[in-house]
């Protein structure tokens, strides 16, 4: 054996994108990536210095998460992505329960539905696993993979109605019952036509 070459992989790297030591003819090498595309060729006996790309581990679970919008509150603008720390994530609202129409911002209308566009993008370096796939859930949140490094998250939201059901002065409920005034009170006649004192 003229020449061996092992590649040892660190921890947390994305398994099999490593380059390799192939064989060509007239006792040539190529180093390879690991779809089989040349990277460089070193003639035999020689020396030949290659640089080579090794990718994270792409993430596999996500964390993110807005306020529901409250009638008469400002939309939530922040996005909750916990402690993670391979991505970002951004939020556009639309009224009505598709991304149809413009964004809006400002706060939340009475019965109104809002649906929550949560944009996710991997940070350099970082990739968001296959399973991340369009047509999977995050808690409440349906999941649409624009690519790699991109996940859209979104959700209906509804705001309570405008209408009010219940007026209280003062903390207490108002009531009708209790006792009539006496100026108010109702009069009653006697059997003799004279009314009651």
């Amino acid at each position: 054996m003229v020449l061996s070459v092992d590649f040892k992989v660190k921890d947390g790297a994305m398994p099999n994108n490593y380059p390799k030591l192939v064989e060509v003819e007239d006792d040539d090498y190529d180093f390879t990536d690991e779809d089989d595309v040349p990277l460089t060729t070193v003639p035999a006996l020689n020396t030949k210095t290659i640089s080579a790309t090794i990718l994270k581990a792409p993430i596999t679970s996500v964390t993110a998460s807005v306020d529901a919008p409250v009638k008469g509150q400002p939309l939530d603008t922040t996005v909750d992505i916990g402690a993670a720390t391979g991505y970002t994530g951004t939020v556009e609202w639309y009224e009505g329960t598709t991304a149809t129409g413009s964004p809006v911002t400002g706060k939340a209308k009475p019965s109104q539905f809002y649906y929550a566009k949560i944009t996710l993008k991997a940070n350099p370096g970082e990739t968001f696993a296959d399973t991340l796939a369009t047509g999977s859930t995050i808690g409440d949140y349906s999941v649409t993979r624009n690519s790699e490094t991109e996940l859209y998250l979104t959700k209906v939201y509804e705001t309570a109605s405008a209408v009010v059901t219940k007026v209280q002065i003062a903390g207490t409920a108002p009531t009708l019952r209790g006792r009539w005034p006496d100026w108010a009170r109702p009069h009653r006649r006697r059997s003799s036509g004279r009314p009651c004192p």
